[in-house]
């Protein structure tokens, strides 16, 4: 009996070293190099898998913005898949995986690139253009009756002359200015992919007097700053802002520049905007009630969604700052 519980105890010994030993081992090595990263994305977050490597205790996950090298790290153990939520639609990411123990990390895998969905999947450069807006006739025109409701797609800012509307039938018209009353914008919600932004501003082949260009968006209420040349710009920074409402639109062109910078732009006696920069109307921040610098006027949570301006393009305290620091004067400003 004795001697059947010492084989029994010798036993459980060998085996409690077979399970000790490889750890031992393992730990006094970092592990191997982490192999076939994949990579699945939506708009705004990307999934990665791997396969797992022996001797790992976890893993670093790394996925960095290919343009600013903004990295995102993760730390996983007992997994071979990470995700990383909260990203941009249409940005290009390098992700990378290492494997870690206790002697330290392994060698990185080779790095891939992958790039998260487009809200508005589907666009290209040929689908850019400035807001839409809803109208009627106030008057018959063309054998159109008064009151017909229209989709004006090119707005004229001169009475005299004409904008191009669609009818409810689907039809193109031109219309003189002076003939329509406006009800609403009809901006729409989303966003340019990265590449749509640069290809549709380098086509234009639009040229600045420094190395930063702004380009607003009035329909997706989008206020995007590139760096570079004419025909080499690249993105650099996408803003939420507000444009002009239909009563008080801003106007688009390819031609304002920054003229001028103020502290402060003083709209009525009730309230005022910070860091305003000057191009024919103010790019500034969100008004302010006067003698506050904390009470917004109503509206703020709005940003990058409904047009309701007099006519300037609204940011965000940081954005403002940023542009009004970094944005030198006579930087080109397009409205579109």
């Amino acid at each position: 009996m004795l001697k059947y519980r010492r084989n029994i105890l010798f036993t459980l010994c060998i085996a409690m070293l077979m399970l000790v030993l490889p750890l031992t081992a393992w730990a006094d090595t970092t592990p191997g190099k982490v192999e076939s990263v994949t990579a699945s994305v939506t708009a705004k977050k990307v999934t990665l898998s791997w396969s797992s490597v022996p001797g790992a205790r976890g893993y670093y996950v790394y996925l960095q913005d290919a343009k600013t090298e903004d990295t995102f790290e993760v730390k996983v153990k007992k997994r071979t898949s990470a995700t990383i939520n909260g990203l941009e639609p249409g940005t290009t990411f390098n992700a990378w995986v290492e494997a870690f123990n206790r002697a330290g990390e392994g060698e990185a895998s080779d790095s891939i690139s992958c790039t998260t969905l487009s809200k508005t999947s589907g666009k290209s450069v040929k689908d850019v253009h400035t807001m839409y807006f809803s109208a009627y006739l106030n008057k018959e025109e063309q054998g159109i009756p008064e009151g017909t409701k229209v989709t004006v797609t090119d707005k004229s800012y001169i009475k005299a002359e004409n904008s191009e509307v669609v009818l409810p039938n689907g039809s193109i018209r031109f219309i003189p200015e002076m003939s329509l009353t406006y009800t609403g914008c009809l901006n729409e919600r989303g966003d340019y992919t990265t590449q749509v932004k640069e290809d549709f501003i380098n086509r234009k082949g639009v040229f600045s007097a420094t190395e930063y260009l702004v380009w607003v968006s009035t329909n997706y209420q989008k206020f995007y700053v590139f760096k570079g040349s004419a025909g080499s710009w690249s993105l650099l920074k996408t803003y939420k802002c507000t444009t002009g409402s239909f009563e008080s639109p801003t106007r688009p062109s390819f031609g304002y520049r920054i003229k001028n910078k103020v502290p402060t732009v003083s709209f009525d006696e009730y309230s005022y905007g910070k860091y305003g920069l000057y191009f024919g109307q103010f790019i500034h921040t969100w008004p302010y009630y006067k003698g506050s610098e904390t009470s917004k006027v109503a509206g703020f949570r709005t940003l990058g969604s409904l047009p309701q301006s007099h006519g300037c393009v609204r940011l965000n305290d940081e954005a403002a700052l940023w542009c009004y620091e970094n944005l030198p004067m006579d930087t080109r400003v397009v409205i579109y």
